[in-house]
């Protein structure tokens, strides 16, 4: 258990780092920045792309299967203490814990006030008659408080499903074992090999596409490391109107691009106006303006 905090404290500690230290920038930029040395220094650690650095994976992917194994284990015990009372305990036992009192006189012990006080406190109680004349009371409560255990691990296994899923988990697969290869060479698309692009099945990307108005495409950059993976989009985009509004003192009040959708399962196109933090979401495929350049 303490182990698996401590990844998480590193996993916390990476992730600032990956946001103090923008992220996926050109190679180019880094080595003005930080000089040859650190450069090198840095990317071997895989802090220019932290999130999907294969240290980072790794640890995600070691933290999901300890806590899913522990929430296997735990939870039928967890679950069996909402319903069960611990009525075989014997004097020894109770005498065995940190905390506990003894009464020499048990004729000054009002059985029934101290039933009425449990049952005032929300208790659940049973009680148990033994052999020898003794009665046990067990008295429990706050059985609920503890699916905070259960929830939180779960909630520990979603963040970092999520992650592992973000990270392109399948990609970095492929690359290790060489099936997919990153591309550095400056080509069009069309001629850029099956190893190095990425197919509409993806199920997570971050990718640029640039287009001048009237122009369209069907593929995006899936910038990493010093070059790019190509990502086939099932779907045609079409830049076909880009504008900016400016308010009365002729500052830019917005930006906004003109799209046009062309699907092959569609029978007609799609028309969609996006501005900054406004995107359009087509296919699970969400499509933000970012930036813009002067023609």
């Amino acid at each position: 258990m303490s182990f698996a905090v401590s990844m998480l404290v590193f996993l916390g500690i990476a992730s600032i780092i990956g946001t103090i230290l923008k992220q996926n920038e050109p190679y180019e930029n880094y080595i003005i920045k930080f000089g040859q040395f650190w450069f090198g220094f840095f990317e071997k650690m895989g802090l220019y792309d932290v999130y999907h650095s294969v240290w980072f994976l790794t640890i995600l992917l070691f933290l999901v299967l300890s806590t899913t194994l522990c929430i296997i284990k735990n939870t039928p015990t967890i679950l069996k203490d909402f319903s069960v009372f611990k009525d075989s305990l014997e004097e020894k036992s109770l005498l065995s814990f940190t905390h506990h009192f003894v009464i020499k006189n048990k004729k000054t012990i009002n059985t029934s006030k101290i039933l009425d006080y449990l049952k005032q406190a929300k208790f659940k109680i049973k009680e148990k008659s033994k052999e020898n004349g003794d009665i046990l009371i067990i008295a429990k409560k706050g059985n609920y408080q503890r699916l905070g255990y259960i929830l939180t691990h779960i909630g520990v296994v979603v963040i970092c499903l999520g992650g592992l899923l973000d990270g392109n988990l399948i990609f970095k697969a492929q690359e290790i074992f060489g099936y997919k290869k990153i591309e550095t060479l400056d080509i069009p698309a069309s001629k850029v090999p099956e190893v190095s692009r990425l197919g509409i099945g993806n199920t997570s990307f971050r990718a640029n596409m640039t287009l001048a108005e009237g122009s369209s495409d069907n593929v995006a950059f899936v910038r990493i490391k010093d070059g790019y993976l190509v990502q086939d989009l099932p779907f045609k985009i079409t830049l076909k109107d880009f504008r900016i509004n400016h308010y009365s003192t002729g500052m830019p009040k917005s930006f906004e691009s003109d799209l046009v959708i062309s699907d092959p399962e569609l029978s007609q196109d799609i028309t969609k106006t996006i501005s900054v933090n406004h995107p359009f979401t087509y296919k699970g495929i969400a499509i933000y303006q970012s930036d813009f350049q002067d023609g």
